[in-house]
């Protein structure tokens, strides 16, 4: 398909009566064509059309934005649809339908995909966004040797006062931004086309956090295409920027998509069964990418060196130098990792070893797929602690802002959010 004929598809009216799917379907090597090879085109469609069965104004939304949503996703190298991901907003578009108006959805990106943009590109290694509340204990200085301070209150928080996005430099360096609601955050708020509904109403608190990421990570825009485009499409949707969509009412943002592919011609890889876990310790086995080292500045007390050993998406981490210079000389090879999952959501790496990679056991869901496995496991947690009736599941829920599960719809859950969840689920 031409780049000419995609735009066709993109722009022309189309017949009600053709089928949302076989429109995506038909796009499906232009979509292919703009994301990175990482990003499953298959599951992003699929969540996008669930997500428009699953809303009353989304399921209003022109089959043509909803295809333009997707090369949003694309050209952002995202197919997650909701937290982590892109969230699809119903927005007014007065011109749409000839005239008479229509409802547009429209791309919101999640305040932690940015910061997945921005560590991808390399521009950070870490950054992570907090909410500060009156009767936080909360203090902050810059200057020469800059430091903050935040300890939550335990019970009633009062309201919100502050937000601030910490972020870890490549060199190990650290720094943030701090913004206040009233002074700073407000003012961009009333700039915005949709300053008095939808997200900026029903989640405040988020869009606070997405604008102070924005704004500490503003300084490395253009360290890569995706983090570009991130940014451009984020300022378009609210209203930040110049857009041809004219709003009338956005709604809220949505809840998490609980999605399964139906609706394609393609599916995903089948997952791996998972591995056992032992007194809190997984396995699991691929092929080392690569080992990232990060070392102390000189002339600390107690210098230390870790070493980082990319398998696929995932990162184990140690600080013991035998088992990371085993972990060099094993790159491009297959190795059992054994790790823990620590508070922080990070791997920690208890044993590593070569391993033997039978043919035919390597490729994407395969035995060898590390992220498949780690998913299965995490799945495997979860619907025990469904089943149990765990408190610690509930209130991760509401944390996250998801709907009651089942152990069928937890499995239509994006890979970040099955982590996130169980890592909460975890530590409560």
């Amino acid at each position: 398909m031409t780049t000419n004929q995609t735009t066709a598809v993109a722009t022309r009216q189309t017949d009600p009566a053709q089928s949302l799917a076989k429109m995506l379907n038909d796009a499906m090597p232009e979509l292919r064509r703009i994301a990175p090879k990482y990003v499953n085109i298959t599951r992003m469609v699929s969540l996008a059309i669930e997500a428009k069965m699953r809303n009353e104004l989304l399921a209003q939304c022109s089959p043509v934005s909803v295809l333009n949503f997707c090369k949003k996703c694309a050209e952002a190298g995202t197919d997650r649809v909701g937290a982590g991901g892109m969230w699809p907003v119903p927005f007014w578009n007065k011109k749409g339908n000839g005239g008479k108006g229509c409802y547009d959805m429209q791309p919101m990106p999640d305040w932690r995909l940015i910061i997945e943009k921005a560590k991808k590109a390399k521009a950070i290694k870490h950054a992570t966004a907090e909410a500060v509340y009156e009767n936080d204990v909360f203090s902050y200085s810059r200057g020469m040797n800059p430091s903050l301070i935040h300890e939550p209150a335990l019970s009633d928080r009062g309201k919100l006062v502050r937000v601030y996005c910490v972020y870890t430099m490549p060199d190990g360096e650290k720094d943030f931004c701090v913004m206040d609601i009233g002074a700073d955050v407000d003012p961009i708020r009333k700039r915005s086309k949709a300053a008095d509904a939808g997200p900026w109403v029903t989640d405040f608190t988020e869009m606070a956090k997405k604008t102070v990421v924005k704004r500490a990570l503003k300084v490395f825009e253009g360290a890569s295409p995706e983090l570009t485009a991130l940014i451009e499409t984020d300022n378009a949707a609210v209203g930040n920027a110049e857009t041809t969509v004219e709003v009338r009412e956005p709604v809220a943002m949505p809840k998490v998509i609980e999605a399964t592919a139906t609706e394609t011609t393609q599916t995903t890889p089948t997952e791996s069964a998972a591995p056992a876990e032992h007194d809190g310790q997984m396995s699991v086995t691929g092929t080392i990418e690569a080992v990232e080292i990060a070392t102390s500045k000189p002339g600390v007390p107690k210098p230390w060196k870790k070493y980082g050993v990319k398998i696929g998406e995932a990162r184990y981490a140690t600080f013991k130098s035998d088992v990371g210079e085993l972990a060099e000389s094993l790159k491009g090879k297959a190795v059992q990792i054994v790790y823990t999952t620590n508070e922080r959501g990070y791997h920690d790496i208890v044993s590593l070893q070569a391993a033997t990679v039978e043919a035919g056991s390597e490729g994407p869901g395969g035995e060898d797929d590390p992220t498949a496995a780690d998913r299965k496991a995490k799945l495997a947690d979860l619907a025990g602690w469904l089943k149990a009736k765990k408190a610690a599941f509930s209130a991760a829920l509401v944390e996250l802002s998801l709907e009651p599960q089942t152990p069928e719809s937890l499995d239509a859950l994006p890979d970040e959010t099955v982590s996130d969840l169980h890592r909460l689920v975890k530590a409560g």
